[in-house]
């Protein structure tokens, strides 16, 4: 009996051995692929949140806490707005967003990378029906409150899914804030020496 036992939890150990090392190895050949494909979609992500010809990275401390965000330029160097990437903590976990503010501190887009929200419920904040409402408040009212109605805000929210629209609520006003503390030093960025190549592509369309 004690042999029996022995032998069963040799080959539990074994087999689970050969799976620790056959998942770190998988991992360690598809952990760069999908570390290069989130920096080719938030780069994509950049482009599409504030159209600029080229960014550049900064990172400035506020409040104690480290912010990381891209500046953008025109074709003449001139400052377009920066980009923010925040996680506000919806539902259901973290909601990704890239958020664009124009030099007049306006957001002008934004556009969610990842969210773990109910299907169905907080997952529509992906939904054209909301992202369309959400576009034309933009659009149309030059200052606009990003909460929900049941706040006293201007965003309607997704049905059912008032705690995840608060949340993503709460990320573009983490952008907005952002931008108007470090207002300052965004606008008076300047481009580097063009000989010295930067690591963050624009649009050089």
């Amino acid at each position: 009996m004690t042999n029996n036992m022995l032998k069963t939890g040799l080959f539990l150990f074994v087999v689970a051995a050969i799976s620790g090392t056959l998942l770190a190895f998988s991992e360690s050949l598809t952990g760069p692929v999908i570390k290069q494909n989130q920096i080719k979609a938030e780069i994509e992500a950049q482009n599409e949140v504030l159209p600029s010809f080229e960014f550049l990275e900064k990172s400035s401390e506020l409040n104690g806490k480290k912010i990381s965000y891209k500046v953008g330029f025109d074709r003449n160097g001139k400052v377009t707005g920066a980009v923010f990437k925040v996680s506000p903590k919806g539902f259901g976990g973290l909601i990704n967003t890239m958020v664009g503010v124009n030099n007049q501190g306006r957001i002008i887009h934004y556009k969610i990378l990842s969210l773990s929200e109910t299907p169905g419920l907080g997952s529509k904040l992906k939904s054209e029906k909301f992202s369309e409402g959400l576009k034309d408040l933009i659009e149309n009212n030059a200052s606009p409150i990003f909460k929900v109605k049941k706040d006293g805000g201007d965003v309607d929210a997704v049905t059912a899914a008032t705690i995840s629209s608060r949340a993503f609520c709460s990320g573009l006003n983490e952008a907005l804030d952002n931008y108007n503390a470090l207002k300052d030093q965004i606008l008076s960025s300047k481009l580097p020496d063009k000989s010295l190549p930067l690591n963050q592509g624009g649009n050089n369309k």
